[in-house]
């Protein structure tokens, strides 16, 4: 299995309960595809750099998984049907 990170963006208008439960969500989508969270990062409400959906700030959270690289079309299909998850990028994590 490969090391990853997620960094999610969740929509400001859920507030703090529905930020945690899209951080839910992502961590179960992670593991019903046959992955393992391994940290999990909040870094809270955020302004964007630029405008995303007309909208100017978000939750941010950083989840590290490790996963075998042939799931991850899986887990993208799955983090896309989320509700409330503004934006998400999935990237390797170096192996040093």
């Amino acid at each position: 299995m490969k090391n990853y990170e997620v960094m999610t963006i969740s929509k400001k208008a859920l507030g703090e309960e529905g930020f945690e439960t899209v951080s839910g969500l992502v961590k179960e989508a992670i593991t019903k595809v046959g992955g393992e969270v391994t940290n999990s990062t909040p870094w809270g409400r955020r302004k964007f750099a630029y405008k995303i959906e007309k909208e100017t700030e978000g939750f941010y959270e950083v989840i590290e998984f490790s996963i075998p690289g042939s799931k991850l079309d899986a887990l993208n299909t799955r983090l896309s049907l989320i509700e409330g998850l503004q934006r998400y990028l999935v990237t390797a994590k170096d192996s040093k």
